[in-house]
Parts: structure tokens; sequence; C-alpha cells
């Protein structure tokens, strides 16, 4: 009995428990209770499709595939036309315009990945700044002081002297019909040009008694010479090989060789010359010195400063002009050496 008793209570105590467990479910759907209601699942699925809609619609207005060209008003427009006029798609159409609102000029790509620029916007450009009144006088003095530079460089190379073209002491212009090649205290060279266009020279000497006159047929082409108590030297300027021809004629030679010639190389040509009662000196259209004995050995080679302009012989003593520096305006740089 006692087993059967305790049985029996027990029971009774699981349904009373069932009994308050309905209750309190009841009065938890009469919202008296305090439990959590459980979720309905139908319209969480439906609140998750809404959002996974918007999120799409907003990715496929942000990126158009197809090129627009509209201005932002029309293109919320479109959107939201495009969105429809259902109830149920009231809430998409919102978040759509949302998403076009939000969108920038730069947003706007068409298929070439390049971004569209707005047609309304086309007034708002900012125009190329204006140089100001300051940059515009900065510029003008620039032009002006560029203008002035090169009339100065223009003015200077009209008003630099030409250099002095080298020339014989005592000689006259060449393109006269007779000239003279040389004429000092002993004598003079003189150059004649006959009827049928050959040249002859005549050695005068101021002394007749020592010395006769001398006629040579120039068929060197001799255009300079110089003149001494010992010997006379011609020599020709004409360029090339076989032109550029030296000669001597040596008076008080005590070996009877009173005559020697020399050629420069095809590169060299005649420039100066002069000769003294020891010597004979050539200067070069390579800057070059030549010194000869009058018997016809060279025993001196140098290199002159510059251009050569002229040069005189006086017994052991030689003196050489020779451009120095570029002259300026009417003026002429030239500097001198004496050798010994």
């Amino acid at each position: 009995q006692g087993s059967d008793s305790s049985n029996d209570t027990a029971t009774d105590a699981d349904d009373m428990a069932d009994e308050d467990l309905a209750a309190m479910v009841m009065d938890t759907e009469e919202g008296n209770g305090l439990a959590v209601p459980m979720p309905n699942m139908a319209d969480e699925n439906s609140n998750l499709s809404t959002a996974s809609s918007a999120v799409m619609g907003t990715l496929t207005t942000a990126a158009p595939k197809k090129k627009s060209g509209k201005s932002r008003a029309s293109f919320l427009d479109d959107s939201a036309s495009e969105s429809g006029s259902g109830s149920d798609d009231d809430d998409e159409a919102a978040v759509d315009a949302d998403a076009a609102a939000d969108l920038t000029d730069d947003d706007m790509i068409d298929d070439d990945g390049v971004a569209d620029w707005p047609e309304d916007n086309l007034d708002e450009v900012q125009p190329f700044p204006q140089p100001t009144g300051a940059q515009e006088r900065l510029l003008a003095q620039t032009i002006n002081a560029s203008a002035h530079l090169k009339e100065q460089r223009k003015a200077m190379k009209s008003t630099v002297a030409k250099q002095q073209v080298s020339f014989q002491v005592g000689g006259t212009p060449r393109k006269q019909h007779t000239h003279f090649m040389a004429y000092n205290d002993v004598g003079m060279v003189r150059c004649k040009r006959e009827e049928n266009d050959l040249t002859m020279l005549e050695v005068e000497f101021h002394d007749t008694s020592v010395y006769h006159t001398m006629h040579i047929s120039n068929v060197s082409e001799y255009d300079m010479a110089a003149l001494s108590e010992e010997a006379v030297v011609f020599a020709s300027s004409a360029p090339g090989e076989g032109k550029n021809k030296l000669e001597c004629r040596h008076f008080a030679s005590w070996d009877g060789a009173k005559e020697w010639s020399t050629f420069m190389t095809k590169r060299e040509s005649v420039q100066a010359l002069t000769v003294s009662s020891s010597f004979v000196a050539m200067a070069t259209s390579r800057q070059l010195l030549r010194v000869w004995t009058l018997s016809g050995v060279q025993f001196y080679l140098a290199t002159l400063p510059g251009p050569i302009v002229t040069m005189a012989a006086h017994r052991d003593l030689l003196a050489v002009a020779y451009h120095h520096a570029i002259g300026g305006p009417h003026q002429q740089c030239i500097s001198c050496q004496v050798y010994q």
C-alpha cells in the first residue's frame, strides 16, 4: 500500500507540472507571461529575401553594363521607374533610390573602364587660370630681355673686326697687273703679267754695281718673295702637293750651290716668308714656323701660338706677328715674338 500510494503521488505531481507548463505557455501566447516567444521562421526568411534583393539591386545599379551617359537626376528617375509600382517592390525601389543618390560622377563607368562626364556639369568646368598682372609683367620683361640679347649678339658680330689676313712686308696687292712682291733697302722684287697670261719676276737692286738685275720666268706660279743682301727667296701659297714650293737663290754661296728648293706637305701651305743674311724663315697654314740655313738645311721647327700675320728678319733676329685672340669692335688682338 505504501508503494502504491507513492506512485500515485508521483503521478499526481507530474500531472500538476504538465498543467503548470501548459498554463505558462497559454499565458505567454496571450502576452501575459515573461518567457521569450518562439521566433517566426517564415517572417525571418521573408526579411532575409528582401535584404538580399536590395543588396543585389544596389550592386546592379552601381555597376551598369551599358554606357548611360545620363545625368544624376535622369539616372534616379530611370531607377525609380524600373523599380515598379507594386506595393511589394516599394522597399526595393527606396533602397535603389538611396544607393543611386550616393553615387558620384566617378562611379559611372563604361565598359571601356573610362568614367563618363555628366553633361549637366560641363558648365561647371573651370577654365585655365589666366596669368596675373605680375606674371604678365615678368613674361614681358623676359621677352624684352631675350630680344635685347639677340640684338646685342647681332651687333657684336657685325662690329667685331675680321682677322687680318697674312701679308708680306713691302708687298702690294696681287690683284694689280704689276705689283711688288718685296721692297726694302736692298732692292725690290716685281711681278709682271705678260700678254699670254704668263708672269715674269724681276729682281732689281738699288746698288747695281754689286748685283745685276735678274729676270725669272714664273713657271712655278710664285706669289710671295723676300730679299736680302745675301739671297732672294720665292714661295707659292697654293695648297696641294707639288704647288706649295719654296725656292732660294743664294748670291754669295762659297760652294757654287746657288739654288735650292723644297716642297711642303700636301696639307700645308706657305703664308709668310722672310730672309736675312744668315737664314730663311717661313710660317705655314698649320701654324708651324720653319727655319733653314741659306744653304738649305732646316735647323728649327716650332709651333706658333696663333695664326700668322707677318714676319721680318734682320741678321740673326726674327720677328713674328700672330693673332693672339679674337679682336674687339674695330680692333685686332695681335702679339709679336722675337727669335734669335
